[in-house]
């Protein structure tokens, strides 16, 4: 009788281990899923940083550039009313 009780106490915590096994694996699928797409955002957010630097770098220079035409020639400047 004890021998039963000590079997059957053993298959059910069996199958809830291999429940929690299984609702484990099925939690870290999910979790590298999610951990692939944020990388993704991220570097695909990098990517507009960068962009956005280095136009930013350019319109700089660009705005540099024209007010330097401006001090040599302040006939091109617009007038302010």
């Amino acid at each position: 009788m004890r021998i039963s009780q000590i079997m059957t106490s053993m298959t059910v915590s069996h199958a809830q281990n291999t429940t929690s096994v299984s609702t484990l694996s099925a939690e870290l699928v999910q979790l590298d899923e999610r951990e692939t797409e944020l990388r993704d955002i991220v570097t695909r957010t990098e990517e507009k940083r960068s962009w956005f630097a280095d136009f930013r770098e350019w319109l700089e220079s660009v705005a540099a550039f024209l007010d330097e035409k401006v001090r040599f020639w302040p006939s091109l400047a617009i007038p302010t009313f």
